[in-house]
């Protein structure tokens, strides 16, 4: 495990995104929707929903259950129980830390690793679901299937590194949602068109 500092846990995340961004987003993945995606190769609508959506499935559950492992095993491995949610600037002591709130902070990354991605598929997750009845089924999977790879390594970097070391894979699985929440949008602004 690689060597970490109590800072590493308890400094807050610069606000990185204004609130504007996820409108610009949302837009982005209009336009894309409409105009550049359905010129884009198409493989058959049955390989698009019956082997990338359950693949993506499949992938969305299994990282969902290693990323609950980890928590397990980080709680076991640093003897914290289970009522110790949130970190606190006084859970740790000023300067040097004693290893006891280290390792209670190491297991909250941990937790929250999983607690992020499962706060996350339930909003991604039907975006692609429905995308799936629409012609834009396969750049919706693709898009889903970088949004799986983006929390994968936001999770695991969360899960051994600590909060600062999420946001590698957090920023392109944050904006796959708004890409496909975009894609989304103008699926039924084409449907109310008619």
């Amino acid at each position: 495990m690689a060597v970490v500092k109590a800072d590493d846990f308890l400094s807050p995340v610069p606000m990185l995104v204004p609130w504007g961004t996820p409108i610009l987003y949302t837009g982005v993945g209009v336009l894309l929707a409409r105009y550049a995606l359905p010129h884009a190769p198409a493989l058959p609508v049955s390989i698009t929903k019956e082997v990338l959506f359950p693949l993506n499935l499949a992938g969305t559950a299994l990282l969902s259950q290693l990323l609950g492992m980890m928590t397990a095993r980080a709680r076991f491995q640093h003897g914290v129980d289970i009522p110790f949610i949130c970190p606190r600037p006084e859970d740790v002591r000023k300067g040097e830390p004693e290893e006891k709130d280290l390792r209670r902070l190491q297991f909250l990354s941990a937790a929250r690793a999983h607690g992020n991605l499962v706060e996350n598929i339930p909003i991604a997750l039907p975006l692609v679901a429905y995308l799936n009845t629409t012609p834009l089924a396969l750049q919706a999977n693709v898009v889903y299937s970088f949004f799986l790879l983006g929390r994968a390594v936001s999770g695991m970097d969360y899960a051994t590194k600590g909060p600062k070391a999420r946001l590698l894979g957090f920023i392109p699985a944050t904006l796959c949602q708004f890409l496909l929440a975009g894609m989304v949008v103008n699926s039924a602004i084409e449907y109310m068109r008619g």
